[in-house]
């Protein structure tokens, strides 16, 4: 049943189980006789049927209105790929691209040469080169940015200008969580 193709799936690709395990665990323990290679035909299976959803998911990224982009490693055979995570919580939608590439391509792939809405992400340089109406900077990251450089510069000028650039960072973090107690106008 679907259930538990998408249960080895996740055993599989998410957990990363050997496929040998995943079959000797079927076999042994549910009495379900499954070889390796009926168990891949399957999952190519599962891929072609959730295919349309998945590119649906794309869509709905490319076509928000505010998104949130962030890429992270990912081992693949033991070689490094890059996971990209696209989010928007207004269509509450999460889209993930495994990719060989941490580079603007895979931005343009996704979300064409110019996205319409706000991006959301940090200061990693490929997200400088692809267009967007606007581009939101992670303040968490740039808040991180500004403690590293305040180690290697000590000029008074530097540290007078991060302490209120620090200050003004942390009063805008402590708005966005009091927002839902606060109107409009008060916010």
């Amino acid at each position: 049943g679907i259930r538990l193709l998408v249960q080895t799936a996740y055993l599989h690709f998410y957990l990363g189980l050997p496929l040998r395990q995943i079959v000797t665990y079927l076999n042994a323990c549910l009495y379900f006789r499954v070889s390796a290679g009926g168990l891949a035909l399957a999952w190519q299976r599962l891929a072609q049927i959730l295919l349309p959803w998945y590119q649906h998911l794309g869509m709905l990224a490319k076509t928000s209105t505010l998104l949130q982009v962030d890429e992270t490693g990912w081992r693949v055979r033991g070689k490094t790929y890059w996971l990209w995570r696209f989010t928007s919580q207004k269509v509450e939608i999460v889209y993930y691209l495994i990719s060989p590439s941490r580079a603007s391509p895979v931005l343009k792939q996704v979300l064409g040469e110019f996205f319409q809405g706000i991006l959301l992400c940090d200061f990693f340089g490929a997200y400088n080169k692809i267009g967007a109406f606007l581009k939101q900077r992670c303040l968490l990251h740039l808040l991180r940015d500004i403690i590293r450089t305040s180690v290697f510069h000590h000029a008074p000028e530097w540290m007078a200008f991060s302490k209120k650039l620090k200050r003004l960072i942390k009063d805008a973090l402590r708005l966005g969580i009091h927002r839902p107690q606060l109107t409009p106008q008060v916010y």
